[in-house]
């Protein structure tokens, strides 16, 4: 077959013509050609293997803790952390402050329940005085 009609035919055409290669058997004791079952079982504990660490990624992030930081809170609202503080201190969250076991500073923790409440419903309103 010259170059010409090789690249004239679909590439299906051309993969079959290939694989006609009568001299070694299409399965041999259970394989495919070169150990492709052996292969694809690699690759198939491969991708289980990730499959399970990205659940326990995502089991470890999503789990529930009764106080979330501002930090926390801002990375499942997907806002700033600066944000979260300011709803925080104009009362746009039920939040309170905490000691952080740094000095006499405090920090600001939301309880799950309020993430959830904020996730539904939404800020409170502002509390002009």
């Amino acid at each position: 077959m010259s170059k010409s009609e090789k690249h004239s035919k679909r590439p299906d055409e051309v993969n079959e013509e290939q694989n006609t290669d009568e001299s070694s058997p299409p399965f041999e004791g259970g394989r495919v050609h070169g150990n492709a079952v052996d292969d694809q079982s690699h690759v198939l504990a491969g991708l289980v293997e990730m499959v399970t660490k990205l659940h326990d990624l995502l089991v470890a992030r999503h789990t529930d803790r009764d106080h979330y930081d501002t930090e926390q809170v801002a990375r499942i609202l997907e806002r700033a952390t600066w944000t979260v503080r300011e709803w925080c201190r104009l009362g746009r969250v039920n939040a309170e402050k905490r000691r952080t076991g740094r000095g006499k500073s405090f920090e600001w923790v939301i309880p799950h329940a309020e993430l959830l409440r904020i996730q539904k419903e939404g800020l409170l309103p502002v509390d002009r005085k």
